[in-house]
């Protein structure tokens, strides 16, 4: 299920984390350490050798050498120390919810025995590392992980009715079908005026313009003016782009909403700097952001329904030591 072919293409500490936690999962010992990493790194930069011989620092053979392959090798090795900083942040505020544990002065990580606490973690993972998973699994993936999303909005508001909008909605669901028979039912649970016609919408659309969670909360009347919160739920790295799709430009032309509605986006990553603050604080635009560490928040004691064929396709993912 889960392949580790390549690094990631970023330096983000974060994205780093969740790879190294892949990698416990898929090794036979589910053990790594910070020198087992920085080896990883250092292959991945092919720092000893290089087919370009104009790089800075290389020879006519190709070989890097001198104070800039210093300099690499420096920034690689406190790019590691940054990332195990950060898994130490992730098992101190998890605690034994967190499927890992440092071990060796916190310069090891290993694979806990696995228990149904640890399945909202180890899904959340995989919803975050699609491009290392395999895409016959990718459906089921991004459908649960809308279902999780829904179920979290409605431990974070039990007062509120809260429905999936998007495609991971069944037959059974409130809204299904096509696009615009969605868009006239939430008009009217909301007592809100809907501002395109059936005309304005492609023949056949049933995408969901964005929306893939809807949830309000009224008070005591079936009235217009009540607290409507649109929620995304993006698993891939270019939820930054997204935030705008179930914002307020977007949606006041298709719904007349008495008041602006929140605009939420929840994200399996753990979006977090080694300290808990925000990753990149400017990338959060406009949105209520709930990451990795807030789902699990919402999830604190109450273990949402997972996928569990996911899960077990992902430990079944462990290899023998290559």
């Amino acid at each position: 299920m889960v392949r580790i072919n390549d690094v990631p293409d970023k330096r983000d500490v974060y994205v780093w984390a969740d790879f190294v936690e892949l990698l416990c999962i898929t090794r036979q010992d589910g053990l790594v350490s910070q020198s087992d990493l920085l080896g990883r790194l250092r292959e991945s930069r092919d720092i000893l050798q290089t087919t370009d011989p104009g790089v800075t620092g290389a020879d006519s053979e190709g070989s890097i050498s001198g104070p800039w392959a210093t300099r690499l090798l420096a920034k690689d090795e406190l790019l590691v120390g940054d990332i195990f900083k950060h898994l130490s942040y992730r098992e101190a505020t998890l605690s034994s919810r967190y499927p890992f544990e440092l071990r060796s002065s916190r310069t090891s990580i290993q694979m806990r025995r696995t228990v149904r606490r640890h399945d909202i973690y180890l899904f959340l993972l995989l919803a975050a590392n699609l491009p290392f998973v395999a895409r016959r699994w990718y459906s089921p993936i991004t459908r649960g992980f809308e279902r999780i999303v829904a179920a979290g909005l409605q431990r974070w508001l039990p007062s509120a009715d809260v429905h999936i909008f998007g495609t991971s909605g069944h037959g059974t669901s409130r809204y299904s079908g096509q696009l615009f028979g969605k868009l006239n039912l939430l008009s009217q649970d909301l007592n809100e005026r809907l501002l395109v016609t059936k005309e304005d919408i492609y023949r056949g659309d049933v995408g969901d313009a964005g929306l893939d969670v809807v949830a309000w909360i009224g008070l005591g009347d079936l009235n217009s003016s009540r607290l409507v919160i649109l929620a995304q739920a993006a698993c891939g790295a270019d939820w930054v782009k997204k935030q705008p799709e179930s914002g307020w430009e977007a949606w006041r032309s298709i719904i007349h909403f008495t008041a602006p509605h929140a605009n939420v986006i929840a994200i399996p990553h753990f979006f977090r700097s080694s300290d808990g603050q925000w990753a990149t604080p400017r990338s959060i635009r406009s949105t209520v952001l709930i990451d990795r560490q807030r789902l699990m928040w919402l999830f604190r004691d109450f273990s949402p329904p997972v996928p569990r064929n996911t899960i077990d396709a992902l430990l079944k993912s462990r290899k023998s030591l290559t």
